[in-house]
């Protein structure tokens, strides 16, 4: 993954901000099934709120990586806020979603 044959060849500045974003990258990945998840179902009935806060999870995610990279692991603080606070509203969206399948609402 970096650390090994190849990254003996780095500086250590170099390795580090390579780990960095590494990092930043296998959060993501890690996330992206949940998320999309959510935003599919959390957008059933209510499509436009659900795609802000989509927004605003990728804009999380944008600071979160360029937090991480250049600002080292404290960096990521504010891109990880923004990323929980839409997380948690993709997760109402999604709750509201399913009782509204539960108690048989349309989608229209």
């Amino acid at each position: 993954m970096g650390s090994g044959w190849y990254s003996r060849k780095l500086s250590y500045a170099a390795w580090w901000n390579f780990n960095n974003a590494q990092r930043a990258h296998y959060n993501f990945v890690e996330t992206i099934a949940a998320t999309t998840l959510l935003l599919i179902v959390g957008g059933l009935y209510q499509p436009i709120i659900a795609a802000g806060v989509g927004l605003a999870v990728i804009i999380g995610r944008l600071a979160f990586a360029l937090g991480y990279v250049y600002g080292a692991p404290k960096g990521r603080a504010v891109g990880g806020m923004i990323i929980d606070i839409g997380y948690f509203g993709l997760l109402v969206l999604s709750c509201m979603s399913c009782y509204k399948m539960i108690r048989g609402t349309s989608i229209s």
